[in-house]
């Protein structure tokens, strides 16, 4: 009895860590492995350009209307933000636009996080390799109050969740392919 009592207890304890495993196809494992991939990114979640560098002299240029708002649109939108002054015939960084100017023209924020994973497909074999699909939604955190300011996201598309949208993309759901590996699943793009 003691003997088959034992064998029971091994057999619970082995199902035990293997439901708890890395390895295993369930929205937890999924959901850091896509977290750790976005943390992996030495980037910020979102950056937003009006195509000049600060400070900025007006000159007289041909405006493309890149992206569908006017050169006067986006200078505009930035300064409601509180992102920019005006100075003299031209523009230079506020004190808060100082703090997410990276040099280049762009003003960015904020860390990707994956909130959810909504589903995902059964981990199936293709090619040689084990893969799910899955569904999952992203937000921003970190995100300071000027990225919310309702020209500035109309401006430039500036989702709810604090992502970049256009192109058609203004929800914060995504879907990637993840692969297992010998040593766990991993993100498509990191294969």
């Amino acid at each position: 009895m003691k003997l088959c009592k034992s064998f029971l207890t091994a057999i619970f304890f082995s199902f035990a860590v293997t439901g708890c495993s890395s390895d295993q196809a369930s929205e937890k494992n999924f959901k850091n492995v896509l977290q750790n991939y976005y943390n992996s990114l030495d980037k910020p979640a979102t950056c937003i350009s009006a195509g000049l560098k600060f400070p900025y002299e007006n000159q007289k240029t041909l405006d493309w209307n890149i992206g569908g708002a006017s050169l006067e649109d986006k200078l505009g939108a930035l300064n409601d933000a509180g992102l920019i002054e005006q100075a003299g015939d031209g523009y230079s960084l506020s004190s808060t636009g100082e703090k997410y100017y990276d040099g280049s023209g762009s003003f960015c924020y904020g860390s990707i996080q994956v909130t959810e994973v909504t589903n995902f497909t059964e981990p199936n074999t293709m090619r040689g390799y084990t893969v799910s699909r899955v569904n999952y939604v992203l937000n921003v955190s970190d995100r300071p109050e000027w990225s919310k300011n309702e020209n500035l996201s109309k401006i430039f598309k500036i989702t709810e969740s604090g992502l970049k949208g256009g192109y058609g993309n203004t929800e914060p759901k995504h879907a990637m392919m993840l692969i297992k590996t010998n040593k766990g699943w991993v993100t498509e793009k990191e294969m």
